[in-house]
C-alpha cells in the first residue's frame, strides 16, 4: 500500500525519519511543478535521488545534491511505495540524513541573508527592534557587530553609519543584515513613528491654528512610546567603551 500526501502535511525530514525507523525499502516520488523527483530508499537509508525539470526535460541534480535541493521544497506532493528493486540501485548518497539536512538549512539561511543584503540600501532607515525578546539569548557578537549596533541610536540611515564609522557600504551592509537576522535591529517602519492623535478635530471650540498645534504636540508627547531597547543600548555602549 502506497503512502501519499503533501509536504505541508508531512515534511521531507519526517518522511526520512519514518524510512529510517521503519527500515523501509522503496521509491519516493515527488512533484512540485514544473519539477519532479525520485528518491530510492534501501533498508531505511537514502541510496540515490534525481531531480529533473519536467517542462524543459532537464536534469537539475542527482545524488546528495538532489536531496539538498529537495529539502527546500514545501508544497510538493509525494507518493512512497515499497519496491525491493531499490536494493539494487547504485549508491550515490553516502552522507547520513542529518548531515544533509544541516547543509540544506545552512544553504537556506545563506540565501535568505543574501536576499536581505540585496534589499538594504544606503537610504534604508534602521531602529532598535520593538520586540527585543525576539533576539536570540545565545548571541555572541564580534567587535564590528558591537560597533555598528552602537550607531543605531545616533544614526538614522545606513549612509550615516558608513559616515560615522568611516567604513564602506559593502562592509556595513552585511553586518547590518546579520544584526537584523539576530533580531536586534529592524528596518524602520515610517507609519509606526507617526504621533498618536485622538479622532477629533484639532480646531475645537474655535481654537486658532497655533493653539491647536500646541495642544496636539503636547498630546503627541504624552502618548509617545518609550524608545525600545534602551537598556540594551546602554549595555551595548558600556561594552563598546570597554573594548
Amino acid at each position: 500500500m502506497a503512502l501519499e500526501g503533501t509536504l505541508q502535511d508531512m515534511s521531507l525530514t519526517d518522511l526520512f525519519a519514518i524510512f529510517r525507523i521503519g527500515v523501509k525499502t522503496g521509491v519516493l516520488l515527488l512533484k512540485q511543478h514544473p519539477e519532479r523527483a525520485v528518491v530510492y530508499v534501501a533498508n531505511g537509508s537514502l541510496v540515490d535521488a534525481v531531480v529533473f525539470n519536467e517542462l524543459h526535460r532537464r536534469l537539475i541534480a542527482n545524488g546528495e545534491l538532489a536531496i539538498i535541493h529537495l529539502l527546500a521544497w514545501e508544497n510538493a506532493t509525494f507518493t512512497f511505495f515499497s519496491d525491493k528493486s531499490a536494493l539494487l540501485c547504485q549508491r550515490r548518497i553516502f552522507r547520513d540524513n542529518d548531515t544533509l539536512i544541516r547543509e540544506a538549512l545552512d544553504n537556506s539561511s545563506s540565501s535568505r541573508r543574501a536576499a536581505l543584503e540585496r534589499s538594504l540600501t544606503l537610504d534604508t532607515r534602521l531602529a532598535m527592534t520593538l520586540l527585543p525578546e525576539r533576539a536570540d539569548p545565545a548571541i555572541n557578537l564580534d567587535l564590528e557587530q558591537w560597533r555598528i549596533l552602537s550607531q543605531i541610536s545616533i544614526c538614522d540611515t545606513i549612509q550615516e553609519i558608513c559616515t560615522n564609522t568611516r567604513k564602506p557600504a559593502e562592509e556595513v551592509i552585511p553586518v547590518v543584515a546579520g544584526l537584523i537576522k539576530f533580531g536586534l535591529i529592524e528596518v524602520k517602519d515610517e507609519a509606526r513613528n507617526l504621533p498618536f492623535y485622538d479622532n477629533v478635530s484639532p480646531y475645537k471650540n474655535n481654537q486658532s491654528a497655533p493653539e491647536a498645534a500646541g495642544k496636539l504636540l503636547v498630546r503627541a508627547n504624552s502618548n509617545r512610546i518609550r524608545q525600545p531597547g534602551k537598556r540594551l543600548l546602554q549595555a551595548i555602549m558600556r561594552r563598546v567603551h570597554n573594548l
